[in-house]
């Protein structure tokens, strides 16, 4: 394979993730099942004893088509660490482990007292809303992620290029053309890596929390199907377009350049690994069970009223749909949070070891008026604070101090640029081609 950049390999253009939840001590599990054993056999441990508040119990008894979404994403949020959840859910904090326990034997107790000889309707209704919070999370999830400016400004260049599809990763005859920038790419200063971790925070998350619902509400509502939220994983993320093709170019940019091979089997686990344990008729069955096949809805209507309500209020019999990418401005949202956890943020000097073009390195020495606007301490311009000076103190005598003129200090600055302020040995700083002209039009 043809090595087109020697790309070097550090935190940032690896899938190392500081934010990753199998580093975290998390606990999956919020529930002891007792075992049924006979008292002869073995001697019985004691029965854990979980609170559940009444009053919240109460609530859910009275609207629990209202507090499922809820309940949902308060175990969506415990198991994500990536600075997004804040994002989506302001309100929500890392709840400890009595109030997970004691929200999702609410969930179980009322399920089997309320639900202990369910009818179809009231069945379909339930599936129908746990499959809307999921998506919705997810479709809120992404929408964020193509917020970020680096994905944005991919999809942008995307979005007039080509247009988004599913992507058949193991078809070698698919389209070859690159269009993204592979040496940013290659050396995290593109999306790849923002991307892909994000991808695999959200997959994380599904999975953590599907260990909380599978005794508090899907294996009431979603019995017989396995790794429903795998599957849901694979419909509403693998499959969106957006996410396809941007994972297919990224895919091909690895391909060509780098003998790393941990961005393709990252790639290849979501789009063809995924597919062979997910068992997906068993979920496309459901699917089409809950939404095509009602059980005499008109005669019902009476018994179960509240269902009805549910269906009308939520829209619930419509399959959700996945989120679509528009072409907007980008907004830098980086500023909004950190990217990758813990990482220091660049420093001041690391920027100017960046600027390539000639109209950054004027906007950087200009400076960013909104910036400027921030009550924040900045060093102050000398010039500005010498003229301060000047205003307080206009009797200081000659003698007692040299007054520098403004022409003095821009002089010395031209001078700065001609000579060692561009100049670097190591190579480190990009030298900007500076023209005379443009040096003494400075003003």
């Amino acid at each position: 394979m043809e090595i087109k950049f020697n790309i070097k390999k550090t935190s940032k253009n690896s899938l190392e993730d500081l934010l990753d939840i199998r580093k975290k001590n998390v606990k999956s599990e919020y529930w002891e099942e007792l075992e049924s054993q006979e008292e002869s056999e073995v001697e019985t441990k004691p029965k854990k004893t979980i609170r559940i508040c009444f009053e919240e119990y109460q609530k859910i008894k009275a609207e629990p088509f209202s507090e499922l979404g809820p309940y949902m994403n308060t175990i969506f949020f415990q198991f994500n660490y990536s600075p997004i959840i804040n994002k989506l859910f302001p309100s929500l904090k890392k709840e400890k482990y009595e109030r997970i326990e004691s929200l999702n034997h609410s969930w179980r107790h009322y399920n089997c007292e309320v639900n202990a000889c369910i009818h179809k309707t009231r069945s379909d209704t339930f599936s129908k809303k746990i499959l809307q919070v999921y998506v919705s999370f997810i479709n809120k999830y992404l929408s964020h992620v193509f917020g970020i400016s680096k994905i944005s400004e991919a999809l942008n260049i995307l979005n007039k290029k080509l247009k988004f599809k599913i992507y058949d990763f193991a078809n070698e005859t698919e389209e070859k053309t690159i269009y993204l920038y592979e040496e940013n790419e290659l050396k995290g200063n593109g999306c790849t890596f923002i991307f892909l971790k994000e991808l695999r925070r959200l997959y994380d998350c599904l999975v953590y929390s599907q260990q909380c619902f599978k005794m508090s509400i899907l294996y009431m509502f979603f019995y017989g199907v396995e790794k429903l939220s795998e599957n849901i994983f694979y419909e509403y993320v693998t499959k969106n377009e957006v996410v396809s093709t941007l994972l297919y170019q990224i895919k091909l940019i690895f391909e060509k350049n780098s003998e790393d091979n941990d961005v393709i089997n990252f790639i290849n686990n979501f789009t063809i690994e995924i597919t062979k344990d997910l068992k997906k008729d068993e979920y496309d069955k459901k699917i089409d069970n809950i939404y095509h096949h009602p059980e005499f809805n008109e005669r019902c209507y009476q018994i179960f009223a509240q269902e009805y309500e549910a269906i009308d209020k939520y829209n619930l019999d419509i399959i959700p749909k996945k989120i679509n990418y528009v072409y907007k401005e980008v907004k830098d949202l980086e500023k909004d949070y950190k990217l990758n956890g813990d990482e220091p943020e660049i420093q001041e000097d690391e920027k100017v070891k960046e600027i390539k073009d000639l109209d950054e390195l004027v906007k950087y020495i200009q400076g960013d008026e909104k910036k400027k606007k921030k009550k924040k301490k900045k060093k102050e311009n000398p010039i500005n604070k010498l003229e301060q000076f000047n205003i307080i103190n206009k009797k200081v005598e000659d003698d007692q101090m040299s007054i520098v003129s403004h022409d003095t200090i821009f002089s010395n600055f031209k001078k700065d640029i001609r000579s060692d302020n561009i100049e670097d040995e190591n190579l480190i700083k990009i030298k900007p081609n500076l023209s005379e002209n443009f040096i003494e039009n400075l003003k």
